[in-house]
């Protein structure tokens, strides 16, 4: 969904100055622009936002890597389109999920990817991403609470308990 699109709809002029990869979750924005995705209004973790995810990125064709974040009460602040990449692999800024992060003040992130491929098994590059923004974000204070891979058949995998050993601190 392009800024130009949130721009076009009534009531969307504060979208102006937001940059054209972070979508604020205006829910009647998201409906007058026919896109038909149930948005959770909290997310603790992976079985409030599977379902969202594999709605949202479980179809593309090529990998989509989106950042959603969430406030101390775990209330969603905001999604943002990270990175596309091919069929195998996306390249992506941790610099930039972080950015917005502080921009809309979260507390908490959960990132996902899709893997067009239908299996969703974490890369050794999944693994390493998700260990570095995990280090990233806490150096400010901002807690990575998962990072999932999801599929087109419904497939879906939490990396949670990868880092750490236990999952990430909150």
């Amino acid at each position: 969904m392009s800024i130009t699109k949130l721009k076009s709809v009534n009531g969307a002029e504060i979208m102006e100055n937001i940059e054209n990869k972070t979508i604020y979750l205006v829910e009647t924005v998201l409906k007058r622009l026919d896109v038909h995705v149930d948005i959770p209004r909290y997310i603790y973790g992976v079985e409030e936002a599977k379902e969202f995810l594999v709605q949202l990125i479980g179809d593309k064709s090529l990998e989509n890597f989106y950042a959603i974040y969430m406030s101390a009460a775990n209330e969603v602040q905001a999604i943002s389109f990270i990175a596309k990449g091919d069929a195998v692999n996306v390249t992506m800024s941790i610099g930039e999920v972080i950015r917005i992060a502080l921009l809309s003040n979260a507390k908490y992130i959960m990132v996902a990817h899709n893997h067009p491929s239908g299996i969703a098994l974490p890369s050794d590059a999944d693994k390493n991403i998700t260990k570095q923004i995990a280090q990233a974000a806490k150096l400010f204070n901002i807690h990575l609470i998962d990072s999932i891979i999801v599929c087109k058949n419904g497939e879906f995998y939490s990396m949670r308990k990868m880092v750490n050993g236990d999952g990430y601190e909150r």
